[in-house]
């Protein structure tokens, strides 16, 4: 879902720029530059393709330089504004090819080049710190999305994804095109169906919308501000229908997740209350216990969920709180055997979010194709492909 919204990107911002006087032309980089700034480096910059043959003289550079010598010097050529912008952006690609973290604040000075192609070296260039350093690349693609240009902001969305739900709220409230709004509103669709927080209205109630138009809804009874949490009542509207219909009341929220998602085909809802796994057919509204267990989660792509449960043995205390083990559970909608996956350890403190467990907030992730869960659970755990078999 996340590669095929993103691949419309480049498509929605070509036809944009074509309709749009203010997109600027059209982007033209020659093949090469005439530029020996750097007379050792000036071979593998002065080329408009960054490829394979730039790559090798890189790494053979690295073995002659020194790997802090070649990343202070290219850093040096980076914000030079006096040298060719394929220099420059060249200069961007080498420190992102060496994952110089500690360079990237010439990245984000780079955003105020006068030359798209630069700009726009920047914006790809965070794909290789996105784990390395997602607050700060993250924040430098918040910049791009401010860019005057379209073509800029294309790629910052295309290279953000659906990784942080605020940067993508606050795009779609202040951008003014069109096709790339839609395509944010899809990505943090994407996103609060995994598991991104929602933003809870003055009485802490809770909404979302999938694709297909089911709205659903909390309603707190209790909350708890201190710790992100509250109790109450789930509801479902699906567009047949004239009102909301209450579903269960005992269903928990932490972290601001709602732990109900609908199937891609808006036939079920699955949710959690009272501590159980259950599926509700939103044709005749038919409800049924899956399993016991808390925080579900749809397996991409499939009709199977995930869900946690409290594994073996007895946490370990320690001065940070005390260390449990879940159990990540497997299970077909249509019910039947159950499959315990693996074990992922967390966290458990009174000032965590009042020593809930931390799985109720993970995020299922799609890395090139690969779904994990992330979040406070130590590293990521990787589910089952779902195109396996």
């Amino acid at each position: 879902m996340i590669r095929m919204l993103l691949s419309l990107v480049a498509v929605l911002v070509c036809a944009a720029c074509s309709a749009r006087p203010d997109s600027g032309p059209a982007l033209v980089v020659p093949d090469s530059v005439a530029w020996n700034g750097d007379a050792e480096l000036a071979p593998v910059l002065r080329r408009a393709v960054f490829g394979p043959e730039q790559l090798n003289g890189v790494e053979r550079l690295q073995k002659e330089l020194g790997r802090n010598l070649l990343i202070d010097r290219a850093a040096a050529i980076a914000e030079d504004t006096s040298a060719p912008n394929i220099v420059r952006a060249n200069a961007l690609k080498l420190l992102a090819n060496r994952r110089a973290v500690h360079e990237l604040t010439v990245f984000s000075s780079a955003l105020g080049a006068r030359d798209e192609f630069v700009r726009l070296a920047v914006i790809t260039s965070m794909n290789e710190f996105l784990d390395l350093a997602p607050q700060t690349a993250t924040a430098i693609l918040g910049q791009g999305l401010r860019d005057r240009s379209l073509r800029v902001q294309a790629q910052a969305l295309q290279t953000l994804g659906d990784r942080d739900e605020g940067v993508l709220r606050a795009y779609i409230a202040s951008t003014s095109n069109a096709e790339l709004r839609g395509v944010a509103m899809d990505l943090l669709r994407v996103a609060e169906e995994r598991g991104a927080p929602l933003v809870p209205d003055s009485s802490g109630r809770l909404e979302r919308t999938t694709a297909t138009g089911v709205r659903i809804s909390f309603h707190p009874a209790q909350r708890w501000p201190n710790w992100d949490a509250a109790a109450g009542e789930l509801h479902i509207q699906t567009p047949q229908s004239q009102q909301p219909v209450r579903v269960a009341s005992g269903v928990e929220v932490v972290g601001g997740v709602i732990p109900a998602f609908v199937t891609a085909d808006s036939a079920w809802l699955v949710y959690e209350a009272n501590r159980e796994i259950r599926v509700r057919s939103l044709r005749d509204n038919a409800d049924r216990k899956l399993a016991d267990g808390f925080a579900p989660r749809l397996l991409p792509f499939s009709n199977d969920i995930v869900f946690f449960r409290l594994g073996a043995g007895v946490g370990k205390q320690s001065t940070s709180g005390t260390a449990t083990r879940f159990n990540v559970v497997r299970m077909p909608l249509a019910g039947g055997a159950e499959k315990v996956l693996g074990e992922v350890t967390a966290t458990l403190s009174p000032t965590i979010k009042g020593n809930y467990a931390p799985p109720r907030w993970v995020r299922v992730r799609e890395t090139d194709g690969r779904f994990f869960l992330m979040g406070d659970i130590g590293k990521p755990f990787e589910l089952p492909s779902p195109f396996a078999g």
